[in-house]
């Protein structure tokens, strides 16, 4: 994904400039020059430019074909049909073409959530003559900014400029500014840290604490960081809504208020911790949220609050007395064992122990896809496009990345409805119904977040790495912003 974002594009693109909205950034053709949705938002017309060219298999400097609407009936069937990517295109019906250079999308629900989805660093659409050619595993060959010259696996990899990109700056010059690019592998972070400090190379991708972050920037004032935007995500403890244990809000909304959320926020995050929603805080509120905001007014009574008396008194009163359960969860770092044997520690006191189960990754995504948890687990949120997509995949009935098992007719309602509307018409009221009343029913066990993501640690002599959201390297946009970046 990190070297296709160089040689591949998709239809729609992000907006990397230095005047760009960190929360929105505008969505802005590229492959594509228009985008025409009906207004149930379940046909889309997509009208492509014309001479853009794919690269030659034989030679990648050299023109290859041109690039015809009818290539892509090959990709998008190809993601829908056979790939990790399907659940960004089960919606899709059928895809036709509408002459030489336009695209027709039919979908069997509202998903105006497509847009957003093909602008991001997923919604990339690779060479079908490579894929005929039986190539597409070991070449990379597109119309994007830079052509891979040479790769070496868990070494190296170098990229050039392509002479043929069709983007332009704002003054007409040809894009990309950089005339070549070289990944070099760094298995932990104090490499990356050495080579970054050497100029061995000019920018790197790191997780470090703010204090860390500080460090750093203080030792070498040529170094500047570009931030990512904290989602407050994060993780959630997912109750297999099948379990008799959890058949009652009243045993749910226990759990939720016997878990000191900010107790285990400023001892694992300190002064970075944050509360915890199912879907990212710019969505519902105007600032990000925080332990002394008015909790009660952004999660309702049970989400991120800690009433330990109460707690007992509804566990009690439902008679479940003591009881075993097991969280599955992958240790994605030392701060998720650290959050679990907090909880652990407190619902013990509602009489529950505790078994915590490690998996390996691949034993957890499967049984995070396929849910087949039995009491609970600890649950990523999937990745979603916008709040459209993320209500139907994270909470509706039929959603992929339902970790719960929500089946819950008004949640399925309000999502439909949510769906219906237009992009830039998102009518927060609507929302917030849906919010309220998940807030209210407890289907997951908020948890703190991490209120701090760092982002691109980098040169000062290296220009036009933006921060914000759809842009960081962690989430595979570095095609994007190095297409526009330049150096002194």
């Amino acid at each position: 994904m990190v070297l296709a974002s160089f040689v591949y594009e998709g239809f729609f693109r992000y907006d990397q400039s230095s005047e760009r909205h960190p929360l929105s950034p505008a969505i802005l053709p590229s492959m594509a020059y228009q985008w025409d949705f009906s207004k149930e938002g379940t046909e889309l017309v997509i009208k492509l430019n014309s001479g853009i060219h794919w690269g030659n298999m034989e030679n990648a400097l050299d023109l290859g074909p041109e690039i015809t609407a009818s290539d892509y009936l090959y990709t998008i069937n190809a993601y829908r049909d056979n790939s990790s990517l399907y659940k960004f295109y089960e919606s899709l019906e059928s895809v036709e073409t509408q002459g030489r250079y336009e695209l027709k999308l039919t979908f069997s629900r509202p998903s105006f959530w497509i847009i957003p989805f093909f602008a991001s660093s997923l919604g990339i659409q690779f060479n079908p003559f490579l894929a005929d050619a039986n190539k597409l595993d070991h070449v990379m060959i597109g119309p994007g900014p830079f052509i891979l010259h040479s790769y070496a696996a868990k070494s190296q990899a170098t990229l050039t400029r392509n002479p043929h990109y069709y983007r332009k700056d704002y003054n007409a010059r040809s894009l990309p500014y950089l005339g070549s690019i070289q990944f070099i592998y760094a298995a932990d972070r104090d490499t990356h840290l050495a080579l970054l400090k050497t100029a061995g190379v000019h920018l790197t991708e790191m997780a470090l604490t703010p204090q860390e972050i500080d460090t750093e920037l203080a030792s070498d004032p040529n170094l500047t960081v570009s931030l990512e935007i904290p989602s407050g995500i994060q993780n959630s403890i997912a109750l297999q809504l099948d379990n008799l244990n959890w058949s009652t809000k009243e045993a749910r909304r226990a759990l939720s208020l016997v878990t000191d959320g900010k107790g285990i926020s400023d001892t694992i995050f300190g002064k970075f911790g944050m509360p915890s929603d199912k879907f990212e805080w710019w969505y519902w509120n105007e600032t990000l949220p925080s332990w002394e905001d008015d909790l009660h007014k952004l999660y309702g009574d049970y989400h991120n609050h800690t009433d330990v008396e109460k707690a007992q008194s509804l566990w009690a009163n439902e008679g479940l007395g003591d009881i075993t359960i097991k969280v599955d969860y992958y240790p994605h770092s030392k701060a998720y064992t650290e959050i679990l044997s907090a909880v652990q520690q407190d619902w013990k006191q509602l009489g529950i122990t505790v078994q915590l189960s490690s998996l390996s990754y691949q034993k957890y995504r499967n049984t995070l896809r396929q849910q087949t948890a039995i009491d609970a687990i600890l649950a990523t949120q999937t990745t979603a496009a916008d709040i459209r997509s993320a209500a139907y995949d994270r909470i509706h009935s039929a959603g992929s990345g339902n970790r719960e098992g929500i089946n819950d007719t008004l949640v399925d309602t309000l999502v439909s409805q949510l769906a219906k509307q237009p992009l830039g018409t998102i009518d927060r009221s609507q929302l917030e119904r849906l919010r309220e009343h998940l807030n209210d029913q407890v289907y997951w066990i908020a948890l703190p977040s991490v209120a701090f993501m760092s982002g691109t640690i980098f040169h000062t002599n290296l220009h036009g790495i933006p921060s914000g959201n759809h842009s960081s390297f962690r989430a595979f946009y570095h095609g994007k912003v190095l297409a526009e970046a330049w150096m002194d």
